[in-house]
């Protein structure tokens, strides 16, 4: 259970050719991804990104800092491995 509903600091602004997702966290943090139009499961794509990958391979680790840009090779793979998993990449339209 998350002591944050996912739609509170989520936002979405669809044009005819994409959709710009926001997710902004408790903290401020705000994570964009820009996707088609009839992607699923963005919302939850973002949360799993602050949750599974920014809180686990940056807030967790001691030599990043949170003021610098990420140039964690980890979290890089890992932010890769994420979104190549969710159903909003694998359930591209051809």
């Amino acid at each position: 259970v998350s002591p944050v509903d996912l739609k509170e600091g989520y936002l979405t602004y669809t044009t005819n050719k994409y959709c710009l997702n926001l997710y902004e966290t408790p903290s401020r943090i705000k994570f964009i991804l820009n996707t088609d139009i009839h992607a699923q499961g963005i919302r939850e794509l973002l949360h799993q990104i602050y949750t599974q990958v920014y809180v686990e391979n940056v807030v967790y680790n001691p030599l990043c800092q949170l003021d610098k840009p990420i140039e964690s090779e980890l979290f890089a793979a890992k932010l890769d491995e994420v979104v190549k998993q969710s159903s909003a990449f694998t359930s591209r339209p051809a």
